[in-house]
């Protein structure tokens, strides 16, 4: 739905319609796959981006915890790859594994960090954790 604003200034608003709404829950509501985990880590992101505001804090945090454990096997086996053949890679590809690893660690520590953030929220209420240069929460 479509809303034209009055005054000097235009913009249009647009709003969901029932159908989209119901498509737009659908669609933040899938479970994590593992190929959302390998390439698809930006859209896992953007539906993060809207559940809060669309299905309540407490699925923001279901989800979460879903792709916090869905990297570790990959990850696992990842690492398992890299001590097996680490040594016979060319540089090169040496490189870009570790790169990969170093991707899903940080992915995997970020969420950690999230769901630390949404639990002290949903305890204390702040209005937004911040994170100090030390790791620990404002």
């Amino acid at each position: 739905m479509v809303e034209d604003s009055a005054g000097l200034r235009q913009w249009r608003v647009y709003h969901c319609t029932p159908a989209g709404t119901a498509q737009l829950c659908k669609w933040l509501s899938k479970p994590i796959e593992q190929s959302d985990v390998m390439r698809g880590a930006q859209e896992l992101m953007l539906r993060f981006s809207f559940m809060e505001h669309v299905l309540g804090a407490e699925s923001a945090v279901n989800f979460l915890q879903e792709f916090r454990a869905a990297p570790k096997a990959h990850l696992s086996g990842l690492e398992a790859y890299a001590r097996t053949n680490g040594k016979q890679m060319p540089l090169s590809g040496g490189l870009a594994l570790e790169s990969g690893l170093r991707g899903y660690r940080g992915r995997y520590d970020r969420t950690a960090y999230a769901l630390r953030a949404y639990r002290q929220s949903l305890t204390s209420q702040p209005k937004r954790p911040i994170e100090t240069a030390k790791g620990g929460l404002l």
